[in-house]
């Protein structure tokens, strides 16, 4: 005669299977998390060039700007789309007295693909204008626009 025996335990399967789960959980999302990252023209030059910094008064280095990213074009830079494939979550041009301005490339069919808000100028102050000029054959996108002005501050789309 064979004998089978059932194994017991007093700790429940569910409960610990749970726990195990929320763990794996946590770090899927840690690995798979995109950190927001904001980077801030710091010379004039193209997207794609060595004109970027994380700080407003860092130095200029290369980056790879992804959709999750905020843009801030500083003013007295001029920042030039040379790729058809530029993207980020927002961007800003104008953050002082003076201009900032976004132009597209002459060749390429030049890009820009903004997921929310481009904003152009600042109303926040007179002396802050911004200007996007664009070429044959360039591409903008974005998910809302703004043209800040107040008193006598420019802020322009020139196509």
């Amino acid at each position: 005669m064979k004998t089978t025996k059932i194994l017991k335990t007093n700790a429940p399967l569910g409960k610990s299977f749970l726990v195990c789960l929320f763990i794996l959980i946590l770090l899927l999302s840690a690995i798979f998390a995109k950190a927001q990252t904001t980077y801030y023209s710091r010379a004039t030059g193209n997207w794609n060039g060595a004109v970027w910094s994380t700080s407003a008064l860092g130095t200029a280095t290369a980056a790879t700007i992804t959709v999750n990213d905020n843009v801030i074009i500083q003013t007295g830079n001029t920042i030039t789309v040379n790729t058809t494939s530029a993207t980020c979550a927002s961007l800003s041009l104008g953050t002082g007295n003076g201009t900032a301005t976004l132009n597209f490339a002459s060749s390429g069919s030049p890009s820009l693909n903004v997921n929310g808000a481009l904003t152009i100028g600042d109303a926040g102050n007179k002396n802050r204008a911004g200007a996007v000029s664009f070429t044959n054959g360039s591409t903008l996108v974005c998910g809302s626009l703004s043209l800040g002005a107040i008193a006598t501050q420019v802020s322009s789309l020139d196509m």
